[in-house]
């Protein structure tokens, strides 16, 4: 039943691609799709080859695809449309990362395979073209799509891509080799079929298992190796190859004597791989003899030396690649065509599962608006991009845009994002946050390269000077302030290593020495509140004043003072009925009475039960340089008054002490405030 459906559904995108396309583009996907039939590949691939330009277009909706069809059809037409607008700038050291970028956007190997499919079909109608625009098609199919059906393993559409490709590319040259094969050996298929009946024949002689294959080498291929070992044509042996694959060693040596015994072999064209390997650890046995007076290669080996051959280490295609070594990629792609070859009894829906294979984990591949690729580890930031294409750009770089919209530089990138790096001539360098933001360690090594370098002595001295200068105006003592706790929590926040790389930084104005201090200046006082805090609880526990406040008419109510204006006994006083908290008592004055609603206000006021201090704050404006803390606290040692907190401040006009203490009273407050008041160097003092 399921086929049935798929196969209405095929129909269905067939109409949609002729009432939605141009006969051109109609006449291609039909070729596309015949492609792939060829291939056995499955509806759900076809569909999206015949409506793959409708859906690129607008021409239809992904709801209208979801509708129509299913969301796997949805996600393998957006996948195709990330590749169809990936370019290529026809430049060969590039087509190996932008063949690497097809596989990282595809997800599904068949979105490839579907656009090998509509290269080919493009190459088969070259006439409706114009000259320079065929050439140009055919440059960048020979380039970075015949390698890319060679990786995949299907020679068939590789062939034919590499063929059409250098008749346009090269016309003459093609019928000179088209007319000379076809001089020596015809269409090649009656030898190839005669031979390959002689070895079956032999092996069923032997009493030898095995499998014979053969094929005649394509124009392209015979030109390449024309070309390479600089040959005519009547010197190459392997127009027409045969390969035999049986059980073990054994078997290739004995089929090997009888083909010797019964051909006439051409000793200088022997090759014992198997007892000699390769340096890349190639084996099989070769030899050459003649057939009706045409020399013919035969390459026989052991199943394991074809796996090794085809799928591992020493595969063919990285031999035709001119490639030494296999990397991630060509390791899971040698696997997977090793499970859709070497597994004849697979459904066709396990060869699908296994097309539906994320073939990168881990990385990522995006373009710069030329069309250069760059490979990097997931959640890479345009940081990690800018140093990727070069350290100069990298320390200029001042933003960036990705897809063609500013973005913050800790953005993460995706596979497929085009990424524009925004530089500066003005530009101080990179700055210290990045080296959090950066994913690759050559990123990092590349930022902190910059530092050491800009790491001048007069920039150290500078900075220090600075730094000094900064602190000093705060009014808090240096070594108070300049504990190592938070020198050494403030590398850390910046990635400092050490003092000289802290005062350079400042020294070349990339660090504000203003933004530092500061941030020494909070975290000092927040150490501060947090030791006025433990003050506080064990000192005045002030909501044990309680029975100090009365509530008129009212009795056994909770009650708790206001810590925005700390009211002490004999200020004037009001209560605010809270929900949940009991009467909050607040000096009239405090500006938060304003804004209360007046019908939960109630009138207080002051018992003779005072049981504990009160907490009161005070501002104190002094002379710049004054040393007046040891007065201040002389004053309260000798009038037994607690001191919760003294916190130097730096205020618009001159420095300030921030004194919070306990005390019993209004009375006894005033009295407090006019002696610290009379000494020298107080300029105010303002209770807040």
């Amino acid at each position: 039943m399921t086929d049935i459906i798929d196969e209405t559904c095929c129909e269905k995108a067939k109409i949609i691609l002729i009432e939605k396309c141009s006969p051109i583009n109609v006449l291609k996907a039909e070729q596309a799709v015949e492609i792939l039939k060829s291939i056995k590949m499955d509806n759900n691939t076809l569909i999206v080859t015949y409506i793959f330009v409708p859906f690129a277009h607008g021409h239809i909706s992904s709801k209208e695809v979801k509708e129509i069809f299913n969301e796997e059809v949805l996600e393998m037409l957006e996948n195709s449309v990330k590749i169809h607008n990936v370019e290529y700038n026809n430049e060969e050291q590039e087509a190996e990362n932008i063949r690497k970028l097809y596989f990282a956007l595809a997800k599904d190997l068949r979105v490839i395979i579907i656009k090998l499919a509509l290269v080919l079909a493009e190459l088969k109608n070259e006439k409706l073209y114009a000259e320079n625009e065929k050439k140009l098609k055919a440059k960048i199919a020979l380039d970075l799509f015949a390698p890319l059906a060679a990786r995949l393993g299907i020679s068939s559409i590789k062939s034919e891509i590499e063929n059409l490709a250098f008749k346009i590319l090269e016309p003459e040259k093609y019928e000179e080799i088209k007319q000379a094969i076809e001089c020596s050996y015809g269409s090649g298929k009656e030898m190839i079929d005669e031979i390959t009946k002689y070895l079956k024949d032999s092996l069923v002689e032997l009493e030898i298992e095995g499998e014979v294959t053969g094929r005649q080498k394509h124009i392209y291929s015979i030109y390449n190796k024309m070309r390479n070992k600089n040959e005519k044509i009547d010197n190459l042996f392997d127009l027409v190859a045969l390969r035999v694959i049986v059980k073990d060693v054994s078997n290739c040596y004995a089929l090997l004597g009888k083909i010797h015994a019964d051909l006439t072999p051409i000793s200088y064209r022997f090759k014992d791989y198997i007892a000699t390997p390769k340096s890349n650890g190639y084996q099989s046995l070769h030899t050459t003899v003649f057939w009706k007076d045409k020399p013919i290669e035969i390459q026989i080996r052991t199943c394991e030396m074809h796996r090794a051959a085809e799928f591992g280490f020493c595969a063919h295609w990285m031999y035709k690649e001119k490639r030494k070594n296999a990397d991630s990629l060509d390791q899971k792609l040698g696997f997977l065509r090793e499970l859709i070859e070497g597994n004849k009894s697979k459904t066709s829906k396990e060869i699908i599962a296994t097309f539906r294979t994320d073939i990168y984990d881990g990385e990522i591949f995006v373009l710069s608006p030329l069309g250069k690729v760059i490979h990097l580890p997931s959640d890479s930031s345009p940081i990690d991009f800018a140093y990727a294409i070069h350290s100069a750009v990298g320390n200029k770089c001042v933003g960036a845009k990705i897809n063609g919209k500013m973005a913050p530089l800790s953005s993460p990138l995706n596979n497929g994002d085009v990424v524009e790096i925004l530089t500066s001539q003005n530009s101080k360098g990179p700055s210290r946050d990045w080296l959090k933001i950066a994913k690759l360690v050559a990123t990092k090594t590349k930022i902190k390269q910059f530092f050491k370098r800009e790491m001048k002595d007069e920039n150290i001295k500078m900075g220090k000077s600075i730094f000094e200068s900064a602190v000093k105006n705060t009014g808090v003592i240096p070594s108070i302030l300049l504990s190592k706790e938070r020198f050494d929590e403030i590398f850390q926040k910046y990635s400092f290593e050490n003092l000289d790389e802290f005062y350079a930084s400042m020294g070349n104005g990339n660090l504000s020495a203003k933004v530092i201090v500061n941030k020494f200046m909070q975290l000092y006082r927040a150490e501060m509140k947090a030791q006025q805090k433990l003050l506080i609880l064990k000192n005045t526990k002030a909501d044990k004043n309680e029975k100090a406040v009365v509530v008129k008419g009212v009795n056994n109510l909770m009650i708790k003072f206001g810590t925005c204006c700390h009211p002490i006994p004999n200020d004037e006083i009001i209560g605010f009925i809270s929900q949940g908290r009991g009467i909050v008592v607040h000096r009239k004055n405090c500006k938060n009475v304003e804004n209360y609603q007046k019908e939960r206000l109630i009138e207080v006021e002051w018992s003779s039960e005072v049981q504990n201090d009160y907490r009161v704050t005070l501002l104190i404006y002094t002379n710049a340089g004054s040393n007046i803390t040891s007065q201040i606290t002389s004053i309260l040692a000798e009038n037994k008054i607690s001191l919760l907190s003294l916190i130097m401040e730096q205020k618009k006009t001159c420095p300030a002490i921030r004194l919070t203490i306990g005390i019993q009273s209004l009375e006894r407050l005033e009295e407090i405030t006019r002696k610290i008041s009379a000494c020298q160097g107080v300029c105010d003092i303002k209770r807040v």
